[in-house]
Protein backbone atom coordinates (compact mmCIF):
# COMPACT_ATOMS: atom_id res chain seq x y z
CA UNK A 1 0.00 0.00 0.00
CA UNK A 2 1.02 3.57 -0.84
CA UNK A 3 1.83 6.23 1.34
CA UNK A 4 -0.93 8.42 0.06
CA UNK A 5 -3.02 4.93 0.19
CA UNK A 6 -1.90 4.44 3.55
CA UNK A 7 -3.06 8.10 4.06
CA UNK A 8 -6.65 8.35 3.05
CA UNK A 9 -7.29 5.12 4.81
CA UNK A 10 -6.32 6.40 8.42
CA UNK A 11 -8.29 9.44 7.52
CA UNK A 12 -11.38 7.96 6.56
CA UNK A 13 -13.90 4.62 7.21
CA UNK A 14 -11.45 2.08 4.96
CA UNK A 15 -9.94 1.70 7.91
CA UNK A 16 -12.87 0.02 9.00
CA UNK A 17 -13.72 -1.81 5.69
CA UNK A 18 -9.98 -3.19 6.21
CA UNK A 19 -10.85 -4.36 9.66
CA UNK A 20 -13.22 -6.81 8.29
CA UNK A 21 -11.03 -8.65 6.00
CA UNK A 22 -11.63 -12.10 6.49
CA UNK A 23 -15.22 -11.33 6.76
CA UNK A 24 -18.27 -12.36 5.08
CA UNK A 25 -20.45 -9.58 4.57
CA UNK A 26 -22.83 -7.86 1.60
CA UNK A 27 -21.62 -4.75 -0.55
CA UNK A 28 -24.32 -3.00 -2.09
CA UNK A 29 -23.42 -0.96 -4.98
CA UNK A 30 -24.84 1.41 -7.45
CA UNK A 31 -27.59 0.67 -9.54
CA UNK A 32 -29.55 -1.50 -6.97
CA UNK A 33 -27.22 -4.62 -7.05
CA UNK A 34 -25.14 -6.28 -3.99
CA UNK A 35 -22.34 -8.62 -4.08
CA UNK A 36 -22.05 -10.81 -0.67
CA UNK A 37 -19.17 -12.75 0.02
CA UNK A 38 -15.97 -12.53 1.95
CA UNK A 39 -13.50 -9.78 1.80
CA UNK A 40 -10.08 -10.36 0.76
CA UNK A 41 -8.56 -7.18 0.33
CA UNK A 42 -9.22 -3.62 0.81
CA UNK A 43 -6.80 -0.53 -0.69
CA UNK A 44 -6.79 2.55 0.22
CA UNK A 45 -9.30 3.76 -2.31
CA UNK A 46 -12.13 1.23 -0.96
CA UNK A 47 -11.78 -0.72 -3.88
CA UNK A 48 -12.67 -4.47 -2.20
CA UNK A 49 -11.87 -8.08 -3.50
CA UNK A 50 -13.98 -10.94 -1.95
CA UNK A 51 -14.11 -14.45 -2.47
CA UNK A 52 -16.78 -17.00 -2.82
CA UNK A 53 -18.81 -14.33 -3.73
CA UNK A 54 -22.58 -13.99 -5.32
CA UNK A 55 -23.64 -11.04 -7.13
CA UNK A 56 -27.35 -10.31 -7.46
CA UNK A 57 -28.24 -8.12 -9.77
CA UNK A 58 -31.60 -5.42 -10.36
CA UNK A 59 -33.86 -8.21 -11.43
CA UNK A 60 -32.65 -10.76 -8.41
CA UNK A 61 -30.88 -13.05 -10.65
CA UNK A 62 -27.79 -14.66 -8.57
CA UNK A 63 -24.71 -15.43 -10.27
CA UNK A 64 -21.87 -16.91 -7.94
CA UNK A 65 -17.68 -15.79 -8.54
CA UNK A 66 -14.36 -17.31 -6.80
CA UNK A 67 -13.87 -14.31 -6.81
CA UNK A 68 -14.79 -10.71 -7.48
CA UNK A 69 -13.48 -7.33 -7.61
CA UNK A 70 -15.36 -3.62 -7.05
CA UNK A 71 -14.34 -0.40 -7.55
CA UNK A 72 -14.41 1.92 -4.93
CA UNK A 73 -16.63 4.69 -6.78
CA UNK A 74 -19.20 1.83 -7.00
CA UNK A 75 -19.68 1.15 -3.62
CA UNK A 76 -22.69 2.44 -1.88
CA UNK A 77 -23.12 0.66 1.42
CA UNK A 78 -21.17 -1.83 3.31
CA UNK A 79 -22.64 -3.93 5.48
CA UNK A 80 -20.94 -4.46 8.99
CA UNK A 81 -21.64 -7.63 10.56
CA UNK A 82 -23.60 -7.33 14.14
CA UNK A 83 -20.48 -9.16 15.90
CA UNK A 84 -18.25 -6.46 14.78
CA UNK A 85 -17.47 -4.22 17.56
CA UNK A 86 -17.05 -0.97 15.06
CA UNK A 87 -14.99 1.61 17.24
CA UNK A 88 -12.44 -1.29 18.54
CA UNK A 89 -12.14 -2.47 14.79
CA UNK A 90 -11.10 0.82 13.88
CA UNK A 91 -8.82 1.43 16.73
CA UNK A 92 -7.34 -2.24 15.99
CA UNK A 93 -6.76 -0.66 12.29
CA UNK A 94 -5.16 2.17 12.92
CA UNK A 95 -2.54 1.08 15.45
CA UNK A 96 -1.42 -1.77 12.83
CA UNK A 97 -0.96 1.22 10.50
CA UNK A 98 1.69 2.63 12.81
CA UNK A 99 3.76 -0.48 13.14
CA UNK A 100 4.55 0.56 9.45
CA UNK A 101 7.87 3.10 8.63
CA UNK A 102 6.70 5.44 6.38
CA UNK A 103 9.38 7.11 4.11
CA UNK A 104 9.73 10.37 5.80
CA UNK A 105 10.50 8.73 9.04
CA UNK A 106 13.23 7.05 7.60
CA UNK A 107 14.85 9.77 5.89
CA UNK A 108 14.98 10.79 9.40
CA UNK A 109 16.61 8.44 10.32
CA UNK A 110 19.44 7.96 7.90
CA UNK A 111 19.70 11.89 8.36
CA UNK A 112 19.75 12.02 11.92
CA UNK A 113 22.68 8.78 11.23
CA UNK A 114 24.58 11.26 8.12
CA UNK A 115 24.39 14.06 11.12
CA UNK A 116 26.06 11.81 13.41
CA UNK A 117 28.99 10.62 11.60
CA UNK A 118 29.70 13.88 10.51
CA UNK A 119 29.88 15.27 13.56
CA UNK A 120 32.01 12.36 15.13
CA UNK A 121 34.19 13.00 12.11
CA UNK A 122 34.87 16.24 12.34
CA UNK A 123 35.56 16.14 16.42
CA UNK A 124 38.29 12.92 15.11
CA UNK A 125 39.83 15.69 12.97
CA UNK A 126 39.62 18.18 16.22
CA UNK A 127 41.34 15.74 18.21
CA UNK A 128 43.97 14.39 15.31
CA UNK A 129 44.56 18.61 14.97
CA UNK A 130 44.71 19.16 18.61
CA UNK A 131 47.37 16.31 19.18
CA UNK A 132 49.87 17.14 16.50
CA UNK A 133 49.48 21.05 17.53
CA UNK A 134 51.07 19.76 20.94
CA UNK A 135 53.25 17.46 19.09
CA UNK A 136 54.62 20.20 17.61
CA UNK A 137 54.77 22.38 20.32
CA UNK A 138 56.50 20.02 22.58
CA UNK A 139 59.38 19.05 19.85
CA UNK A 140 59.71 22.94 18.99
CA UNK A 141 60.56 23.04 22.71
Amino acid sequence: MSIRERTKSMNSLVCLLQALQGRRTVVELRHETSVMGTIDNVDGLMNVSLSQATFTDISGAKSDFETFYVQGKNIRFVHIPDEVDIIQAIQGQLQSYHGIRTFKSERKKHSAKRMDRKLAKQLKEKDLSASVSTTAAKTAD
